[in-house]
């Protein structure tokens, strides 16, 4: 829209007859007259509005209509000002009384003008294949109707252009290593496994082997193990040793008759990777059933979060609906959840397992002298309360603090805080 072309045309003047149908009609707000012409080349409809103030009525603004856009100029201020609130808006404005109004209280100043505007507003609903059903009987339905359209187009377009930008960014991400969802089953679920018999039965099985045993009054055994326990000690929730495993993985019993509606374990795991000079890290949280088929637990992933790390700041993602696409999930920009947000363990990890053990693959990223190998491997393992977002963390502590990793050699660790650990790291 050309608004130097819009400008200079004259201001509109207000009339004898306007103040003497001000005189017929003391209620109304303001009078409208229309003017349609031709404007380099494109065809405008000028809303022309005048304001009832008191006695007096006064120029208020004016809307000029196009097939793309529409933009209104302030005829209050001397100088040329633009306003882009829709007619509604700018005659009716927001109030709690009658916001379900849609009325304007503005009059025709004459059915000539009524013409004209429901000619143009016919023509262009026909030109751009539109078909609102709250296109009314009066003219400022019409308008109404014009304008939503377009602040409809004027949003999609926004969305779109968020959209574009974050897939753009998104299309960093590459495809998981080869051995992921081994790493899933035999890592992120090593504590996640139980040991289900029925001394009925006289079977037992274990989830993390997938060993199955008979049960004798001597003991739980196995042709090839060795008995470790006494079957007295087995017992429903109770910690057990299973055979094969070892002594140094005790894992919960399970009776095979008690209803399993409550074994859906949740856990997540920390990928990080590269693209060029950026770091990426990405959240899995995964969930392992063993509700249906114990022997065959369901495993299912989903990621939730990423981050692009750069040298000067990090982007943060994550996966949800949002209003650029409601219809299906979509990445988007780190919600805002505020402080007292308690979400459930599906959508905010309270610990999680570290896929990456060497990082030497960070030589060429922003992130080459961060030491986080050297945290990992010292500083972790001592700390208590660690955060599922450590890895981020450390990242951003790391752009603040650039001299962290300037000396390998002398890399000193960060002061352990006095919480609980829940982070853990494993071998990629």
């Amino acid at each position: 829209m050309d608004k130097r072309a819009f400008s200079k045309l004259p201001r509109p003047k207000v009339t004898k007859a306007f103040r003497e149908m001000r005189k017929l009609n003391p209620k109304m707000k303001g009078i409208v007259t229309v003017k349609r012409m031709e404007i380099n080349g494109e065809d405008t409809l000028i809303l022309n509005c005048f304001k009832a103030e008191k006695r007096k009525v006064i120029p208020w603004f004016r809307t000029f209509c196009q097939e793309e856009d529409y933009i209104t100029q302030d005829l209050t201020e001397k100088k040329t000002k633009w306003r882009k609130g829709g007619f509604d808006y700018l005659t009716t404005g927001w109030n709690y009384c009658d916001w379900w109004t849609k009325s304007s209280g503005m009059v025709l100043a004459s059915l000539e003008d009524r013409e004209t505007l429901m000619g143009y507003f016919l023509e262009w609903r026909k030109k751009t294949n539109t078909n609102r059903d709250d296109a009314g009987f009066e003219f400022d339905d019409y308008i109404g109707a014009y304008h939503q359209d377009i602040r409809d187009k004027r949003l999609e377009d926004k969305h779109r252009k968020t959209r574009e930008k974050i897939d753009s960014r998104i299309a960093l991400f590459g495809d998981l290593p080869e051995d992921y969802q081994e790493f899933i089953e035999k890592t992120v679920f090593d504590e996640y496994n139980y040991f289900f018999y029925s001394k009925k039965d006289k079977k037992a099985f274990c989830t993390r082997c997938g060993h199955e045993y008979e049960i004798r009054k001597d003991g739980v055994y196995h042709r090839k193990i060795p008995v470790w326990n006494n079957v007295a000690t087995l017992k429903h929730n109770s910690d057990y040793i299973c055979p094969h495993c070892g002594i140094d993985h005790p894992i919960k019993a399970k009776s095979m008759g008690y209803g399993r509606g409550e074994l859906l374990e949740v856990n997540w795991s920390v990928l990080v990777q590269k693209n060029g000079e950026e770091v990426l890290t990405r959240y899995f949280c995964h969930t392992k059933d063993f509700r249906k088929d114990f022997r065959k637990p369901k495993i299912q992933t989903w990621e939730a979060y990423r981050t692009i790390h750069g040298a000067e700041r990090s982007e943060n993602y994550e996966a949800g609906l949002y209003a650029f696409d409601k219809d299906q999930w979509h990445w988007g920009y780190l919600k805002n959840h505020g402080w007292n947000w308690n979400s459930s363990v599906f959508n905010l990890p309270r610990t999680a397992v570290l896929y990456n053990r060497d990082f030497s693959f960070l030589k060429d990223t922003c992130m080459r002298y961060s030491c986080i190998d050297i945290f990992i491997d010292r500083v972790v393992p001592r700390m208590w309360g660690v955060s599922p977002w450590i890895v981020d963390q450390y990242f951003n502590t790391y752009r603040r603090n650039p001299f962290f990793g300037y000396n390998r050699k002398f890399a000193q660790p960060l002061r352990p805080s006095s919480c609980r650990c829940m982070f853990s790291t494993t071998t990629s």
